[in-house]
């Protein structure tokens, strides 16, 4: 399968903020992340490395720093999310921010 965009939410230093653990890589100015660590036999909720695909699910996993992401490799849907085997992160949503995050929740 080709890589497709997709959003992840993380704190500031690239730390999990909804459940998890790791540390992911994060981009160097315009160039985009390395690849995490493969992840074989791919299991929502238990292994691999979860994403948004999109607005719809991500309204359900807002936090302080939205990342526009990467995956190729094994997909799995579910619920409100995908599990990827391969993912990385490509650039900040610069346009996510304390404002428009209080904006949204005003709305």
């Amino acid at each position: 399968m080709t890589a497709a965009l997709c959003y992840k939410v993380l704190d500031e230093h690239g730390k999990p903020m909804h459940g998890g653990s790791g540390q992911w890589f994060l981009p160097s100015g315009k160039r985009p992340a390395k690849w995490m660590p493969k992840v074989t036999d791919v299991k929502p909720c238990e292994r691999g490395y979860h994403l948004c695909e999109g607005a719809a699910d991500l309204v359900h996993w807002l936090g302080p720093v939205i990342w526009v992401a990467e995956w190729k490799g094994e997909r799995i849907r579910h619920e409100n999310k995908i599990a990827v085997s391969d993912a990385r992160l490509i650039s900040k949503c610069e346009h996510w921010n304390e404002r428009t995050a209080r904006l949204f929740a005003a709305s």
